[in-house]
């Protein structure tokens, strides 16, 4: 995870103006916020008007998702090229350019939400607390990281595939980052009709199928 060659490849992939690897369905990544946030009402977060970091926001449809919500956000990201295409489609937003592993702030965030971060792909579980803790220095006592990212939960993978994480490997990813953990969501666009879909892509079909998986962290008061 060098973040240098990360932000090179990232670099070179927005200056070619490809989407593959980032959201830019506002309909779909408001739809994700929205459930999001419920999510973290479900577990006791009722801050009207939240700040919110986005992790990793590459051209910003999270952040602006967060922003329509009523949330006060800011998008990080290491690529200066997703930062400036962010800046310029969500005016109304705030941005940074920084390294995603080594986060400094002089505030703090009621949601740090991180959602397909190259920082998680890998099955080295320190290695993701550690920068996940970084990033808890700087939430507000009650605050939530929302951690989130895609896998089968087989704990393999094919040559080239982001990593499947395993539903035990996230047991334990959890003990090893400074905060209370408050469950495991994943994802349905169409709710229980995806997920009857999905039920029946993996088990009826034999399909690698990918969820996204969203971890609740809350910070102890």
């Amino acid at each position: 995870m060098d973040a240098e060659n990360l932000r090179n490849i990232y670099n070179q992939y927005f200056s070619q103006g490809s989407s593959a690897w980032s959201s830019t369905d506002l309909k779909k990544t408001r739809k994700v916020v929205e459930r999001t946030l419920y999510w973290l009402r479900k577990s006791g977060f009722s801050k009207a008007n939240a700040s919110v970091l986005d992790i990793g926001c590459a051209t910003g449809y999270y952040t602006e998702s967060f922003r329509l919500t009523g949330c006060n956000s800011l998008g990080l990201d290491y690529s200066e090229i997703a930062v400036e295409q962010a800046a310029q489609r969500f005016p109304s937003c705030r941005f940074v350019q920084m390294n995603g592993f080594e986060p400094s702030f002089e505030e703090e965030f009621d949601v740090a939400f991180c959602r397909g971060f190259s920082g998680v792909n890998t099955h080295d579980l320190e290695f993701i607390a550690r920068w996940v803790n970084k990033y808890m220095r700087y939430i507000s006592a009650g605050g939530y990281f929302v951690l989130a990212y895609s896998s089968d939960f087989s704990g393999k993978e094919k040559s080239g595939e982001t990593v499947n994480l395993s539903r035990s490997e996230l047991s334990m990813l959890v003990t090893l980052i400074n905060g209370e953990y408050k469950g495991t969501h994943i994802f349905y666009y169409f709710g229980f009709v995806s997920k009857v879909k999905r039920a029946f892509e993996k088990y009826i079909l034999r399909k690698n199928v990918k969820d996204y998986f969203y971890i609740l962290i809350q910070k102890s008061s």
